[in-house]
C-alpha cells in the first residue's frame, strides 16, 4: 500500500515537457523573431541595423533602447542613480 502511494506521488511531480513558442513576426533584415508585433516593431526602429543612441549619463555604456539604459543604470549606478534622481 504505502509503495503504491510513492510511486503515485512521483509520477505527479515529474515535470510535464514544455511546448515551444513559435515566434510568428520575423525581421525582414535579419534572422530575429519575436512573438508580439510591438517587439518587431521596436527592433526596426530602435535596434536593427542602427548605432546605439541611448547614452548613460554617468559613463560611457550606450544602449539601442531607453529601457537598457534604465536597467543598466538601476544595475552599475544605483547610489548615483538616488543621488541625482534622474528618473
Amino acid at each position: 500500500m504505502i509503495s503504491s502511494i510513492n510511486s503515485a506521488s512521483r509520477e505527479e511531480s515529474t515535470p510535464k515537457p514544455r511546448t515551444r513558442i513559435h515566434k510568428k513576426h520575423n525581421c525582414r533584415n535579419c534572422c530575429r523573431s519575436y512573438l508580439h508585433l510591438g517587439n518587431l516593431n521596436k527592433h526596426l526602429k530602435y535596434e536593427c541595423g542602427k548605432e546605439a543612441q541611448f547614452q548613460c549619463p554617468f559613463c560611457t555604456y550606450k544602449g539601442k533602447q531607453k529601457s537598457h539604459i534604465k536597467q543598466h543604470i538601476a544595475n552599475r549606478h544605483p547610489v548615483m542613480l538616488k543621488q541625482s534622481g534622474y528618473f
